[in-house]
């Protein structure tokens, strides 16, 4: 029998998974089938990975790029 998971895709590409049972119960992957952690975001080249974007949504407040590089 198959874990339950939830899954989000567009465009034909999965880009969300909330995992259901086992060791990562719960987890949820931004960006990988596979969430390793409680939340897993991968991004598939380089830049920015997670970023909190200011009320105009015109800059990044707080980020994390993919080189583990954090900005204020």
């Amino acid at each position: 029998m198959n874990a339950p998971q939830l899954m989000f895709a567009t465009g034909g590409y999965e880009r969300l998974r909330i995992t259901g049972t086992g060791a990562a119960n719960g987890a949820i992957g931004i960006g990988t089938t596979l969430p390793g952690s409680a939340l897993t975001v991968r991004r598939p080249g380089a830049g920015v990975a997670f970023a909190v974007r200011n009320t105009a949504d015109t800059a990044n407040t707080f980020a994390i790029t993919d080189a583990g590089i954090v900005t204020v």
